[in-house]
């Protein structure tokens, strides 16, 4: 069975829709299973935006769930200025590390599953409790990865506590710069939708490999 981790209904809804997903739980965290044929082969949950609630809802889902694998799908902003690394496109991640320090000592980074989502380009996440839209925060974090978003460090850490895989895949939609949180709410939807399509596809293929 494969777990799915979103931070928003509006990252989630356009996979939830596509997948004719059935809502099961409504606290603490939404809860939804997709049944293909008869069988229960994916549950998402909704964890609500930051680092502890991800944490959270991931470990109830791995707690509830025969998971052998969970995926952390959404958003995310870009803090690199490398050609192609923009709003629109889609990523696989292949290394996540907290943005946080504790001490002045930086956060252990985790290693996520390159073997799913091999079409599409690797890269590297920096997770951070807050949005970024600060220009030296922007350039501070970029010495750790070149996205930021707020959820992918705990999905990864938890997991990865848990004996169980993880994947990561982040869709673009600002430059955590100065005014960029317009650019963030034009593009969140189509960005969605593109992650959705992404991830089902995925899904599709790993249950075929089983089957």
């Amino acid at each position: 069975m494969i777990g799915l981790v979103y931070a928003t209904r509006a990252e989630a809804d356009p996979f939830l829709k596509m997948a004719k997903a059935r809502a099961v739980q409504g606290k603490p965290f939404e809860l939804f299973e997709i049944i293909v044929q008869g069988i229960s082969e994916t549950m998402v949950v909704v964890s609500g935006m930051g680092k502890v609630p991800a944490a959270l809802a991931t470990q109830m889902l791995i707690r509830d769930n025969p998971l052998k694998l969970v995926v952390n799908a959404g958003i995310c902003g870009s803090l690199t200025d490398r050609p192609g690394v923009k709003p629109g496109a889609v990523f696989r991640v292949d290394s996540v590390s907290g943005g946080e320090s504790v001490h002045g000592i930086p956060e252990v980074s985790a290693e996520c599953c390159t073997g799913m989502f091999v079409e599409l380009e690797g890269t590297t996440l920096v997770t951070f409790d807050r949005p970024v839209f600060d220009s030296q925060e922007r350039l501070a974090l970029s010495r750790r990865g070149e996205l930021v978003d707020m959820e992918g460090y705990s999905v990864a850490h938890v997991a990865g506590m848990n004996g169980v895989s993880c994947a990561i895949i982040k869709g673009v939609t600002d430059l955590a710069g100065e005014g960029d949180r317009r650019m963030l709410r034009l593009n969140l939807a189509p960005v969605a939708e593109k992650v959705a399509g992404l991830v089902w596809h995925e899904i599709v293929r790993l249950m075929e490999v089983r089957r």
